[in-house]
């Protein structure tokens, strides 16, 4: 499935993985399944679920929220918690 253009995505399926491309926009992110985000710019919120994901913010001010699972992100630059983001890159 291709989407193009919406500001905020909501994918629910934990049984799904999803990967996801973001654009230039700051735009949020928020899944169930195992996640694969790519933010592109803009100043994106990411929310991932109990799964190992990977969160690549981009460019702009991002914020992850990550639940359960080993997550890995990279240009990230606000953490929800303590609990978020157990790898850096």
């Amino acid at each position: 499935m291709r989407l193009a253009g919406a500001e905020s995505v909501l994918l629910d399926n934990a049984h799904t993985p999803w990967t996801v491309w973001g654009t230039a926009k700051s735009e949020r992110f928020a899944g169930g399944g195992r996640m694969t985000v790519h933010a592109g710019g803009g100043n994106d919120k990411i929310n991932t679920g109990n799964h190992d994901d990977y969160v690549h913010g981009g460019p702009g001010r991002d914020r992850a929220t990550t639940w359960g699972g080993e997550d890995t992100c990279a240009n990230i630059e606000v953490l929800a918690s303590d609990d978020s983001c157990e790898f850096r890159e």
